[in-house]
Formats: C-alpha cells, structure tokens, sequence
C-alpha cells in the first residue's frame, strides 16, 4: 500500500509545489525505480542464501517510517538532492520488502495450501494498492478543501476553482500555474503553494502511521526455516487428476430403470 502512497503523492509535490511538467514529474521519480530493483534482487539472493526472511522483514519496514517522516519535511524550499536521497531510502525499503512478503506467508503452510496462500497474498496487495491511492486522496482533498475556505477567502476565483476536491485535478495535470493564472500574482502562487504543502504533508503524516504500524508486526512474526527441497504438492489439482475425479462422477451416476 505504502508503495502506491508515495508514487501517488510525489507527482504531486512535483507539479503543485515546484512546478515541473508532467514529464518532469516522471523523470524526477527515477530514483525510486532505478534503486528498487537492484535491492529487490539483492534481497532476494540474500534471504535465499540464508534462509531467514524475519531479519530482512524487520529491516526494510524500520527503514521505511524514516523514509515517510523525511518526506513530511519537503517544502517548495527542497533541494534535489534532498527528495532524491530519500527517494533512495523509501526504495531501499521497498526493495528489501518485496521479496520477502510472500515467503513470510507461505513458510508456515504446508505444500497443499501453498496456492491458497498465494492467492490470498496476491488479493491484499491488489487490495493495497487501491487503498495506497485513495486514502490519501481523501486526506489531500479534506485538508486542501478547509485550507482554501481559510486561506482563500479573498479570492472567489481560486476558491471557486480549488475547492470540493478541485484542488487535485490541476495538480495532477500539471496545470494549477496556467489555471489560476499565479505566472503574474506573485502572492497567490505563495499562499497556492502553502496550501498543496501543508495538504501534503497531512498526507505524509498519516502515511508515517501505516509505515510504523507495519513495522511493529514484524517483532510477532515467527522465524521459521525455509525448506530446502522442492515440494510439488501445491493444492491444484493435475490434468491426470481432474480426469480421473471425471470419470468416478460419471461411474457413480446412477442410470435410470427400464
């Protein structure tokens, strides 16, 4: 989930708050991909060389909370190489993560409930996702509507245009500079800006909750060792199988009487 919260929010900070494109805005969350990757791989052979994924679970999810605090400091003020670095950190994070959560789960089960665990895995990270990006729309909307009826009460044009959640569309497009026409009202593009900082950083607020209360699960979970040797039984059912439960339903099928 909290994959998706910074993905979802960082486009915004870019084009709302330090006004780059939409292209930009891809090209500045570089980072995150570039580093992600290599440490997913890393994190991989590591646990498959030790055979241990708890260590692993507890590390990535300790570094994440710092990661998420850091970016509740960014402001319109931002170097880039302070957004970047902690790009590096959330990603360092996710990396070591993403291999381990599955493994976490499955290493309890016995071989016939491997295909049930999995399935269940893969529902509550798609479910996940759609929470990664909705919650923290609500929260942006919510705190962005109360800002411009605060902020904006001398400005029925820009109020008209932020509030009830119209704060988000121009932001996400890129658009909020030419939309409000900010280019030549030096003191609008100040309090505009103040508006989408503080809106996200609420949102980065409540995503250091989620951060925090994923790591403190990771104390509970029990170490177990991971198998050494291939089990096939997986719970699904084999071509050889499923003909052969076929054909004893046919034979149990009584035939009528003449």
């Amino acid at each position: 989930m909290l994959v998706f919260w910074v993905l979802f929010v960082l486009p915004i900070y870019f084009q709302a708050v330090l006004r780059t494109s939409a292209f930009r805005s891809g090209i500045n969350i570089l980072p995150t991909a570039a580093v992600c990757m290599p440490f997913t791989i890393i994190s991989g052979g590591v646990m498959t060389k030790l055979g241990r994924y708890r260590p692993l679970l507890m590390v990535g999810f300790a570094i994440f909370p710092i990661a998420i605090g850091l970016f509740s400091k960014l402001t319109e003020s931002s170097t880039t190489v302070y957004w970047a670095e902690i790009q590096i950190i959330a990603a360092v994070a996710i990396g070591i993560i993403t291999p381990v959560t599955l493994p976490t789960i499955l290493t309890p089960l016995d071989e016939s409930d491997a295909a049930v665990g999995t399935a269940t895995w893969a529902f509550m990270r798609g479910f996940g996702t759609i929470l990664g990006t909705a919650i923290p729309l609500v929260i942006f909307n919510s705190k962005a509507d109360y800002l411009v009826s605060t902020r904006l009460q001398d400005n029925d044009n820009a109020r008209i245009l932020l509030a009830n959640g119209g704060a988000y569309t121009p932001a996400a497009g890129g658009s909020v500079y030419s939309t409000l026409g900010l280019d030549n009202n030096p003191s609008l593009e100040a309090t505009v800006k103040g508006i989408y900082t503080d809106s996200l950083k609420l949102c980065w607020q409540v995503g250091l909750a989620f951060a925090l209360l994923g790591f403190l699960p990771t104390f509970l979970t029990k170490e177990l060792p991971m198998r050494i040797e291939l089990e096939t039984e997986f719970g699904l059912a084999t071509e050889s199988e499923k003909k052969s439960d076929g054909e004893t339903g046919k034979q149990s099928t009584p035939t009528p009487s003449q």
